[in-house]
């Protein structure tokens, strides 16, 4: 049979095998016999036997290792990325709450910096003192909350792009399971779940971290002490507009 190219198939065949070898005859320099085999040449020698023994368990060792610890452990469907309109959607109103408490935020701070650095004009202490504790019990929040959503962005971008290992996945939803979370609504079991975030998983520590910002005392004490420290620069800002003017 002659190809597209011209050339005789039964030729090139010959040619590969060499000259006066078919299919039913062997090349000399490529049989068992010129490897160590005994005649006829499918008969190997014993040496050739502990050989393919040792290659088929190596081979089967590998397949193993492969099997129930590469394979396993390989992130799949990861090289991925999570769409700004997933982000946004996550975060709800959240967004709108925090530009609101910003403005309100930056607001009294402009107050306190026109009463004690540019006007100098008006040295109440006591209003000094509460327009800084306003503007810091603000400020303290939303630093706390866009850390936090920041955060949970980075992480969802980088599993997207990794992706996640059958192993993970099991750990996942085996825990996912134990705390009830496809069924919460509330967000505790979410909160739980995430509080106990599996160290088998990557970024553990950071999801515990954040499981804990979400503790219902840390937003109080976040305001809190954001308020002390508002407080205490207004009072600073008072004492220098006093000593200043």
């Amino acid at each position: 049979m002659i190809s597209a190219f011209g050339v005789e198939h039964g030729e090139v065949s010959k040619a590969r095998r060499g000259s006066g070898v078919t299919r039913m005859r062997r090349d000399p320099a490529t049989s068992m016999v010129a490897r160590g085999g005994k005649k006829p040449y499918y008969q190997p020698s014993a040496e050739q036997v502990a050989a393919a023994k040792v290659r088929r368990s190596t081979q089967a060792a590998a397949s193993e290792h492969y099997h129930n610890v590469v394979k396993p452990n390989t992130p799949v469907g990861g090289g991925k990325k999570v769409p700004w309109r997933v982000h946004r959607a996550a975060s709800g109103k959240m967004a709108e709450t925090l530009g609101a408490i910003s403005l309100a935020s930056a607001g009294a701070g402009y107050a306190l910096h026109r009463r004690t650095e540019v006007a100098k004009v008006d040295k109440d202490k006591a209003i000094n003192t509460g327009l800084g504790a306003a503007a810091g019990a603000g400020a303290a929040p939303v630093a706390l909350n866009v850390t936090s959503m920041s955060t949970k962005i980075g992480l969802k971008n980088a599993r997207a792009k990794r992706g996640m290992s059958p192993n993970e996945s099991k750990v996942w939803a085996k825990h996912a399971a134990k705390h009830g979370v496809r069924d919460d609504k509330g967000g505790t079991k979410i909160w739980r779940a995430y509080s106990q975030y599996p160290k088998e998983l990557p970024h553990w520590k950071v999801h515990r971290a954040l499981a804990f910002k979400n503790r219902p005392q840390v937003l109080p004490a976040t305001i809190a002490a954001g308020a002390i420290a508002g407080g205490a620069i207004g009072a600073h800002k008072t004492n220098q507009a006093r000593r200043n003017g």
